[in-house]
């Protein structure tokens, strides 16, 4: 190697040093907010993705088959838990039958009071079939037909959703039915400023022996494109977990942006549903259909495309 390329690669490489290091110190001095975004060991609390979560998040897709936004689903029969709030009382107004317990409380143990009628397990029953459950038991201690017993589900305590990682409020949330992906992080009090959007997941319980649900979130096509392909209907017990943007992270994602667009498993095309198209009596704005991306690049013109224009037609001619 001649001095001449020495002398060059050092400074290329003395250079490169002294821009990474600027960025270091800018990043320290004005975009750092804790150690964690520098991604060092000594950093407090970063939420990190495992490796065999992102194993599964990259592989995962968008499975079809799971509700949605747009394709919301209803869950099977509520079975109740301890934590669940029930009333038992008689269906109609002049019975004899009384509860005096009124609004209870399913217990530790799975049972609830229905006075002097005793006690019922609760717990692991649908609604009818605890309804029915009771009915029995008022009917073998009561002389008299007792009419009909109605027993109602007033509060689903035992069913919560879990918002962990990089968000403002991490917990447990209650769980109504209609929540997304994105509701889950709201009720969390949205992202932190250390998030890193591009590593979101849910995960869904499973059996120690079962395989494992890992779905990826692309957090910017829901909220900036309205993308409900990964805008997942919440489940009972499933965890939303935002990762942190670590100061690698932060670095890639800036100098590559075009690799973090589109997150695993998202549309590889985005197309717009309306345009704005030129006519003759102006602009007009006209819907696309989801299939038909109507983008026309604009023609060039000029001097120099047309006379090479004329050029490459002499070529062919010759040929």
């Amino acid at each position: 190697m001649s001095s001449q390329s020495r002398v060059f690669k050092s400074t290329h490489l003395g250079r490169c040093a002294v821009a990474a290091s600027a960025v270091v110190l800018l990043a320290c001095g004005g975009g750092c907010t804790a150690l964690s975004s520098l991604g060092l060991p000594g950093a407090s609390g970063p939420h990190r993705l495992t490796k065999t979560a992102d194993d599964m998040r990259e592989v995962a897709g968008l499975p079809d088959e799971l509700p949605r936004e747009l394709t919301k689903g209803v869950l099977a029969e509520y079975v109740i838990e301890p934590g669940d709030v029930l009333i038992a009382e008689a269906a109609n107004f002049n019975s004899p039958i009384r509860f005096a317990n009124g609004d209870q409380t399913v217990k530790p143990d799975g049972t609830m009071t229905l006075g002097k009628y005793g006690r019922v397990v609760a717990a692991g029953k649908t609604v009818p079939e605890l309804q029915a459950e009771v009915q029995s038991l008022v009917e073998s201690q009561t002389e008299e037909a007792p009419g009909p017993i109605i027993v109602r589900l007033l509060g689903w305590e035992s069913k919560v959703f879990y918002v962990l990682g990089e968000v403002n409020s991490p917990g447990a949330y209650p769980y109504s039915g209609r929540e997304t992906v994105l509701d889950a992080i709201i009720a969390a009090g949205d992202l932190t400023d250390r998030a890193n959007r591009h590593n979101i997941i849910l995960s869904r319980p499973s059996a120690p022996d079962d395989c494992r649900t890992v779905l990826p979130i692309c957090y910017n096509q829901i909220v900036q494109l309205g993308d409900s392909s990964s805008n997942y209907q919440i489940l009972p017990g499933d965890r939303v977990f935002v990762a942190s943007m670590t100061f690698w992270d932060d670095i890639r994602q800036s100098f590559c942006p075009r690799r973090f667009e589109n997150c695993p498993g998202c549309a590889p095309q985005q197309v717009p549903c309306y345009m704005t198209l030129s006519g003759t009596d102006g602009p007009t704005c006209s819907r696309i259909g989801p299939c038909e991306p109507r983008i026309s690049r604009p023609q060039r013109t000029g001097p120099n495309h047309s006379e090479r224009m004329t050029r490459d037609s002499r070529t062919k001619e010759r040929r």
